[in-house]
């Protein structure tokens, strides 16, 4: 990567972490690097899409979270694991709910967003998590506002799958559609792809890290990824199907894969 590219870089990881620390300013950048080797349109040409995507997020050395490179289309980011030739992002949560009865609003949160009412808890953190999509080239957009809002979410598709060994020490892949009950229907969730929204900023703070919504069941706009599809209105419908989910407590790794955008399966060639 250029001295240019990282430089840039600096200055955006920078500002994701003044937004994390709720607008306080981070250590100052330093002065742009001179380059003679090379001119500002040699560099574009010599820069691929997955160096300016790793530009756009990584981070400088000595500073907060150091995005770093593991390998050649690889990234680990405190605790995100991140292939972008393979459009994944991986991370540690655990099981967090296991009664049916509980209304079941959030899909995953941090271990200070809404625990109470949410299938999975991580550690890890919103901010670098939308970093990691960003990597992977999602596009964010817009969650739904609020209740009764007929507007679906707009963003990038993705996939998110679940990661576990049972008591029987068999490792297994699922939807955690496959965990969830839908109380009106008498069933589990029905499989779906779920929308990458970006979350939002309000008074300089990313409201996802601000909440801990990472992933949500029932209308919430700080949420960095929504299910589109119209039960999110109502916060009664979804509850842990509890004959199926494992232990409280039970490890999992969360697999979030990016899907072909919709916008780019239309494009035509001129």
């Amino acid at each position: 990567m250029s001295q240019r590219l990282a430089w840039t870089a600096g200055l955006i990881v920078a500002a994701l972490v003044w937004c994390r620390c709720g607008g306080q300013n981070p250590p100052p950048a330093e002065e742009q690097p001179p380059d003679d080797t090379s001119t500002a349109a040699e560099t574009t040409e010599e820069t691929t899409e997955e160096e300016r995507l790793a530009g756009e997020a990584f981070d400088a050395q000595d500073r907060e979270a150091p995005l770093k490179k593991t390998g050649e289309h690889t990234y680990a980011l405190d605790g995100i694991a991140i292939d972008v030739k393979a459009k994944q992002i991986r991370f540690a949560a655990a099981v967090n709910q296991v009664e049916q009865d509980l209304p079941l609003e959030v899909l995953i949160c941090t271990d200070y967003g809404k625990t109470h009412e949410s299938l999975f808890r991580t550690t890890v953190s919103p901010t670098y998590l939308n970093v990691a999509f960003k990597l992977l080239g999602c596009r964010g957009g817009k969650a739904r506002a609020g209740v009764g809002n007929p507007e679906i979410p707009v963003g990038s598709p993705v996939e998110i799958e679940v990661k576990w060994t049972n008591a029987a020490g068999v490792e297994a892949t699922i939807q955690p559609e496959a965990w969830i009950w839908n109380h009106p229907k008498k069933a589990p969730m029905e499989p779906t792809h779920w929308t990458y929204t970006g979350s939002m900023f309000h008074m300089g703070r990313f409201m996802a890290e601000t909440t801990g919504t990472i992933v949500n069941l029932f209308v919430d706009p700080s949420t960095l990824v929504e299910p589109p599809i119209p039960e999110v209105q109502d916060d009664t419908v979804f509850g842990v199907y509890e004959k199926v989910v494992p232990p409280v407590g039970t490890k999992v790794e969360v697999i979030i894969t990016a899907l072909p955008d919709k916008k780019d399966e239309t494009k035509t060639d001129d």
